[in-house]
């Protein structure tokens, strides 16, 4: 993670866009700011939140509130609670969250490829580093629909 070309950054959180996600339950909900090549976001997890997906990205993890449960591909289950935290390379070990009595984490990871786009083009990432680019206006809703003429 390349922690260069950004200036001193303060950040309340609270003024950050909000960005939300359903689960396999639950949904997450995370205000994510983007420095260069590294993503800082609190993600917060709805009680009863399990992940829809195992995650292969890096990350530095720590747990703000709550407690966050992870399972992880070899069997292993971890239970971090507030204040403690955890740390994952990319394709390390693969892991799934879940917040059965619902967790904020703060997440430092590196955005993923193709995030860079989103300040000129409107692409923004989700929670778990997918890439999402807004539609075109004439066919938002699912169908094509007709500019008036002038």
């Amino acid at each position: 993670m390349d922690l260069t070309g950004f200036p001193f950054t303060a950040t309340d959180r609270t003024q950050v866009a909000e960005e939300r996600k359903s689960g396999g339950s639950g949904e997450v909900t995370s205000r994510v700011q983007r420095f260069g090549e590294v993503r800082a976001r609190r993600v917060d997890h709805s009680p009863g939140y399990v992940a829809d997906h195992w995650c292969r990205k890096g990350h530095v993890l720590f747990v703000l509130e709550g407690e966050l449960v992870t399972a992880l591909d070899d069997g292993r289950v971890v239970v971090t609670g507030r204040g403690g935290s955890y740390q994952v390379a990319d394709d390390a070990e693969a892991h799934r969250s879940s917040a059965p009595s619902g967790a904020s984490p703060l997440i430092v990871d590196r955005r993923p490829p193709g995030a860079s786009l989103g300040a000129s083009t409107g692409a923004s990432t989700d929670v778990h580093g997918r890439v999402h680019r807004p539609r075109p206006a004439a066919v938002r809703g699912g169908r094509r629909r007709r500019r008036a003429s002038r």
